[in-house]
């Protein structure tokens, strides 16, 4: 779509600027015609005299042919000048629309290894999340799976993910980074295109009966998060955080986590 904007846009400059090869070869023989005329009625009106004797008329009826190679000579230098000028302005045209036709095309070929680029890149990200156990006395636990849904492998993929009972909504917002202290899993390796990694995940101490009753209330709540780091085929590093939520009244096992208003970001 863009291409096809700038090729209307350079065609309107083009036409708007500089005139056609219809303008540029107009009918100049007339114009020519009317100049040489002209010429050569002011070069009579200079000669002319006042009582031309016989011999001068007769010289000049006997000579018609002289005016009017002069006239067809005058003819022909203004046409060659006239068409020579055309062809400067004319070949000046062409060079214009020439580089545009160029720079639009080195244009295209950068659009076209860009987007074959991003067709060819690996894209890991959070697709799926749920609970698999949630109830007093044990730990919670959940399981977050990831994805390339890209066309090609991702190289060196580091996948960690962390979960905690915190306050709701966060006072501070959980690192994006893995720490001694929340000991997230990892799992590190080449992820094929289509290859998913699915991650079990499970809090540190059991659930309490305080914290299931804040987590019904909506005061607390579980969070899921963690990070993907990884390089596409061209060796560009990327990366996908996410956090992930759940609370609310009834909580069963299978239920999905949705996404925090923060932490969830990729480039």
């Amino acid at each position: 779509m863009a291409g096809i904007f700038l090729a209307v846009y350079v065609g309107a400059v083009a036409f708007r600027y500089f005139p056609s090869p219809l303008e540029l070869f107009g009918d100049a023989n007339i114009e020519c015609r009317q100049a040489a005329l002209q010429e050569q009625q002011k070069t009579e009106a200079n000669q002319k005299t006042p009582k031309p004797d016989v011999a001068i008329n007769n010289s000049i009826k006997s000579n018609p042919k002289k005016d009017e190679t002069g006239y067809e000579k005058n003819i022909n230098d203004c046409l060659i000048a006239r068409y020579t000028g055309s062809q400067v302005a004319l070949a000046r045209w062409l060079v214009v629309a020439t580089f545009s036709l160029a720079a639009f095309g080195f244009w295209q070929v950068l659009i076209s290894r860009d987007t074959a680029r991003k067709q060819l890149c690996a894209y890991v990200q959070q697709t799926k999340s749920s609970v698999i156990k949630f109830e007093i006395g044990v730990h919670v636990e959940a399981i977050v799976t990831v994805k390339n849904t890209g066309q090609t492998p991702a190289r060196e993929t580091v996948f960690w993910t962390g979960i905690t009972i915190r306050e709701h909504p966060l006072a501070v917002m959980i690192t994006d980074k893995p720490s001694d202290e929340i000991m997230p899993h990892a799992s590190r390796g080449d992820l094929g295109s289509g290859s998913a990694i699915h991650s079990p995940i499970k809090t540190d101490g059991n659930l309490n009966q305080s914290q299931f009753d804040q987590i019904r209330a909506g005061a607390q709540a579980v969070y899921v998060f963690g990070g993907v780091t990884y390089r596409d085929i061209f060796d560009k590093p990327w990366f996908t955080d996410f956090c992930l939520v759940l609370r609310g009244e009834r909580i069963v096992v299978g239920d999905s986590l949705t996404p925090y208003s923060k932490g969830n970001k990729s480039k």
